[in-house]
């Protein structure tokens, strides 16, 4: 049986996944705010709130995956983009929602150490 955290770790990279399969297909939704000018190291620092630095560490090889530049589909259709939209807020509310949980079973834990400490 996997741990909240490996099922956390789990859902990170099903995620990060799904979000690189939209950004290579073009069919990453608006509020995202990609540009043509995005290139995919560049979105996932912006997208994870820190610095397109650590993204180059990760991305260090020969086929340079994070210099791969943003280019939107415009044969996707609205509907499609609408339905990416709503499976990323899915996913994201599934991993809130997981967080929440590891949060307060920490939480627990924590009080369960204060009380037998004191």
């Amino acid at each position: 049986m996997l741990t909240p955290l490996r099922n956390n770790i789990k859902l990170i990279f099903q995620t990060l996944f799904f979000i690189y399969f939209l950004f290579f297909l073009g069919e990453l939704p608006s509020r995202f705010g990609v540009r043509t000018t995005h290139t995919l190291r560049t979105f996932i620092a912006k997208w994870l709130h820190c610095d397109a630095m650590r993204i180059t560490k990760k991305f260090a090889g020969s086929d340079q995956m994070g210099k791969h530049v943003y280019h939107p589909n415009v044969d996707a259709s609205h509907q499609r983009l609408v339905q990416t939209g709503i499976e990323i807020d899915q996913l994201e509310h599934i991993f809130l929602d997981k967080l929440r949980m590891v949060q307060c079973q920490m939480d627990a834990r924590a009080q369960q150490v204060r009380s037998v400490v004191f």
